[in-house]
């Protein structure tokens, strides 16, 4: 880990252009979150990865960090808000680690630079969905993304705590060709702790309570890590048309 990210990670506070703090939380991953995504990229060896959505960039600082330690690689960034809302502050905190040569920014939303990406044939070998958030939005990134994403290679989706993320999981894990990475999810909530979570969910209907049962007995962190088994273009692999798994 760099200096900035240890500093930003130390104080949970990032600095505009103008030396101006601002607190992090709620909008980063954690340090040990973060640690997790420099893992990944170091043990997989993922030389080129994407990541929807950027805002302060500290998920992108640990990415970047393990490109530069492993010699190589490439993290392509998307987000139209970053130089008006986020006041240039991921960017700049790029900069101020010296990992810009590590990142490839595109200040546009996901819709629209998605299919760009694909339309140039790009292909990744680990992508981080962290955008709006939306179920709808959501799903669209995922479906690019998917397209995107070599076989073998992984995807997380970041803010499980939003019923609309769960959901989006839950659609992959029941129709897609995906399977949980749990080298990279790190030890389990306490059972006690789980039930809980699970009861409440109960209170929201069966369905909330459904797409919890795909995070029970896993990590503790606020994302969830897939391996991407297999291509899953439904003519190639014979896929019936009428294909659906209720989620």
């Amino acid at each position: 880990m760099n200096a900035v990210t240890e500093e930003i990670c130390r104080t949970r506070m990032v600095q505009n252009g103008d030396g101006r703090p601002t607190k992090l939380f709620p909008y980063a991953v954690s340090k040990e979150e973060g640690q997790v995504l420099y893992d990944l990229v170091r043990k997989t060896g993922a030389k080129k990865t994407l990541e929807i959505g950027f805002c302060y960039g500290l998920s992108s600082l640990f990415i970047c960090q393990a490109h530069k330690d492993k010699g190589s690689g490439q993290h392509t960034v998307l987000d139209p808000w970053e130089k008006t809302k986020w006041e240039s502050i991921g960017l700049l905190n790029i900069e101020r680690a010296g990992l810009q040569e590590y990142l490839r920014f595109y200040e546009a939303p996901s819709h629209e630079a998605l299919p760009q990406l694909l339309a140039q044939n790009e292909k990744f070998d680990f992508i981080f969905i962290d955008g709006v958030h939306l179920f709808d939005y959501t799903l669209v990134e995922f479906f690019y993304a998917d397209k995107l994403l070599n076989p073998g290679g992984y995807l997380a989706l970041d803010d499980l705590w939003m019923p609309s993320i769960r959901k989006t999981l839950s659609f992959i894990l029941s129709n897609r060709h995906y399977r949980p990475a749990p080298d990279f999810h790190g030890a389990p909530y306490p059972l006690s702790r789980q039930c809980l979570r699970l009861a409440r969910a109960l209170l929201f209907g069966p369905l909330e309570a459904r797409g919890l049962c795909h995070l029970f007995g896993q990590a503790r962190y606020n994302y969830r890590i897939l391996e991407k088994t297999a291509d899953d273009d439904w003519q190639e692999l014979d896929k019936k048309w009428t294909h659906y798994k209720p989620f």
